[in-house]
């Protein structure tokens, strides 16, 4: 094997590496959900009324940081509903 050969698969090994590192955190709709104790459509909803955590949108998929969702209950500690 030669030397360029060598350090292309150093490259390609390295690059696999980092994005499993940026997506390692990244959660999908149905992990989000579970993990805060609602159902997905829920996730869904509170994305269109503004309201829920902060998501990403890769292609089609929607993903979640896990330290987002931590973020934003933190901002729901107290919160009440108004009463009707």
């Amino acid at each position: 094997m030669g030397r360029r050969m060598r350090t292309a698969m150093k490259a390609q090994a390295a690059s696999t590496d980092v994005r499993q590192d940026v997506f390692s955190d990244l959660l999908d709709r149905d992990e989000a959900a579970a993990l805060l104790g609602v159902s997905p459509r829920t996730l869904d909803r509170w994305n269109l009324e503004g309201s829920g955590p902060v998501r990403i949108q890769v292609g089609r998929k929607v993903r979640y940081r896990r330290a987002a969702l931590v973020d934003w209950l933190g901002t729901r500690e107290g919160f009440r509903q108004p009463s009707a």
